[in-house]
């Protein structure tokens, strides 16, 4: 049987009780600078995609 309490503290499977969760306020940044990215990928393949459609014609 292993003792948690030798195991370096990055390895176990819990957080410190000082720290605290994402938030509503954290996740909404997230989202917030997780959308141009993804509008940026879109336009990227929706681009792409008619350069190729163009080629064939």
């Amino acid at each position: 049987m292993t003792i948690l309490s030798d195991r370096p503290s990055h390895l176990t499977d819990h957080a410190d009780p000082g720290e605290t969760r994402a938030g509503l306020r954290e996740w909404a940044g997230l989202a917030l600078l997780a959308l141009p990215t993804i509008l940026l990928g879109l336009d990227l393949t929706l681009l792409l995609s008619l350069c190729r459609r163009s080629r064939r014609i």
